[in-house]
């Protein structure tokens, strides 16, 4: 089984995912995890869909389903990523999580995920493994939008 079914990296741009189901990723829980910040937060760095040093990505009118990991990662510099109109449901861990990178606390070397928007999504049955999952999941992010989505039947720290 796979952890990862669409991994978007180094420099690619301009891709939309459309209209496309995702299901049955493997479980990750006892993969490696980590701290994005100083928090009790972990995290796991992968999802069926994994992005990474790329910009303009689209994904829209998706169906995420039964996924035992993360639905979407956006990991270290991503640009202009939108999210919308999906369905996620029975999610393993977290709907949408973003982890940029940094020099300690000095974030001005920019690679963090910027200008994402998150929007009239559907997240649902979250966090069925991992108690500290969320819909949208922020860490070391900047300029993110989140509106319009509807989120229900989540973790305690869910949103």
């Amino acid at each position: 089984m796979l952890e990862t079914l669409i991994g978007i990296k180094d420099g690619a741009h301009s891709i939309t995912i459309e209209n496309v189901g995702f299901r049955d990723t493997a479980p990750t829980f006892f993969g490696e995890w980590s701290a994005p910040s100083g928090g009790d937060w972990a995290l796991h760095r992968g999802g069926a869909i994994f992005i990474e040093k790329s910009k303009n990505i689209a994904i829209r009118n998706c169906i995420f389903r039964r996924l035992d990991g993360n639905a979407i990662f956006l990991s270290g510099l991503t640009r202009n990523v939108q999210i919308q109109r999906n369905v996620f449901e029975w999610i393993g861990e977290n709907a949408i999580a973003t982890w940029g990178d940094t020099q300690g606390y000095d974030a001005t070397i920019q690679t963090q995920p910027m200008n994402t928007l998150v929007e009239h999504n559907i997240m649902r049955e979250l966090g069925i493994y991992q108690k500290q999952s969320s819909a949208w999941g922020q860490s070391k992010a900047a300029l993110s939008i989140v509106r319009n989505n509807i989120m229900f039947n989540l973790p305690p720290g869910g949103f």
